[in-house]
């Protein structure tokens, strides 16, 4: 496990990395980071499609948090081409699970530094967007107050199935519930107050 401060314009942020191996205890970590960064290896067949599980799982924990997902090692001599990398990782529906634009893709290797401004715009961008959000919530949570009941904090998932009551994230409390026809699918995450990482 590392930690580490990072700063991209006027925004400084720790960063903790937490490797594939820590697995188990991802999910400790998850209260604590304010968005999610997973690294996955994309010149392996097994780890681009066990991270498309992975992902989806962080998507499902965590409806009020943005992910980023970096398809690392593309400058690897076995990197997988970009289509197969694509279809192994569930991009296109891991982002439709998404929907509301909270998962980011990004090309990239951590070995040359490319994707790095992507990624530090993307959590820049990520972070501010969470504060405005934590702002807007405890203003319109404060309002409710005033007013006698606010918001509940549970939201059932419609269309009558059998899911548990899942507690809504920062989204939901905003917007309302989450959309209930999302279905549910990780490599490597990174945390903190930026995300856990392989």
């Amino acid at each position: 496990i590392e930690l580490l401060e990072l700063r991209h314009r006027d925004t400084s942020f720790a960063v903790r990395e937490i490797g594939g191996a820590m697995q188990q205890v991802w999910s400790r970590y998850y209260s604590g980071a304010s968005t999610v960064l997973f690294v996955a290896d994309s010149s392996s067949t097994e780890a681009a499609a066990s991270a498309a599980v992975e992902v989806c799982e962080i998507l499902r924990l965590l409806p009020d948090r943005r992910v980023c997902l970096l398809l690392n090692k593309r400058d690897a001599p076995a990197a997988l081409p970009a289509e197969a990398v694509g279809m192994l990782c569930g991009v296109a529906d891991l982002e439709a699970y998404a929907g509301d634009d909270r998962l980011k893709v990004v090309s990239g290797s951590a070995l040359t530094g490319d994707g790095l401004d992507e990624i530090l715009e993307w959590c820049h961008a990520a972070l501010h967007e969470r504060a405005e959000l934590e702002a807007l919530i405890a203003a319109k949570e404060a309002k409710a107050g005033a007013g006698g009941g606010g918001a509940p904090e549970e939201a059932a998932t419609a269309g009558g199935s059998a899911a548990p009551v899942r507690k809504r994230g920062l989204f939901g409390r905003l917007f309302g519930a989450r959309s209930a026809d999302k279905a549910g699918a990780e490599g490597g995450a990174a945390m903190g107050n930026v995300a856990p990482g392989a």
